[in-house]
């Protein structure tokens, strides 16, 4: 639970105060920071070395982790637990980005899917077994795109030195006079 979510409704307390004093028996106004500070403090996810307890509203619901199959990861990264009759359970809080807090905290029952495997090979690395799709047997043919490149950029220089430029055009007399008269 974040300290900031007991802080949002404060302000909320804070700003229903006018309305709640505006006439008789607004007062009860009141009742609805309170209910959402009990809906903040109430809902969690607690995991432990035996298994996950799992508080709502009005509820809570332990599972030991043999009961425990896998988890389902949901829309919006949420998270859930799978029983091992394929019932779900919605973990308050969890989000995909808990998942190796999670696993670390299941003391190895449930595994973490952003661990990488150091000893395994690298999966960037290229195929050794695979030819080179870059090399060539011929050593002159991967010389000649060199050789055209440079021959097309001697190119594209003699033809930008050989342009001419023109001058840009000079305004018509008119012009000139009139504003020779105003300076």
């Amino acid at each position: 639970m974040p300290p900031i979510s007991v802080l949002a409704v404060v302000a909320l307390a804070v700003c229903v105060t006018p309305a709640a004093f505006g006439a008789p028996g607004l007062q009860l106004l009141y009742l609805i920071p309170l209910a959402i500070l009990w809906w903040v403090l109430r809902r969690r996810t607690m995991v432990d070395s035996t298994g996950i307890q799992v508080r709502e509203l009005f509820s809570s619901t332990r599972v030991d982790w043999p009961q425990v199959r896998g988890l389902r990861l949901g829309r919006n990264s949420s998270v859930h637990l799978v029983h091992e009759n394929d019932a779900e359970l919605a973990l308050p809080l969890m989000r995909t980005r808990d998942l190796p807090l999670l696993a670390a905290l299941s003391g190895g029952r449930l595994p973490d899917p952003t661990a990488a495997d150091l000893t395994g090979p690298d999966p960037t690395a290229p195929d050794p077994t695979s030819p080179d799709p870059t090399a060539d047997s011929d050593p002159e043919e991967s010389s000649a795109p060199a050789i055209r490149e440079e021959q097309l950029e001697a190119e594209q220089v003699t033809a930008a030195a050989g342009e001419e430029t023109t001058p840009a055009p000079e305004p018509p007399a008119a012009a000139q006079d009139a504003t020779a008269k105003n300076a």
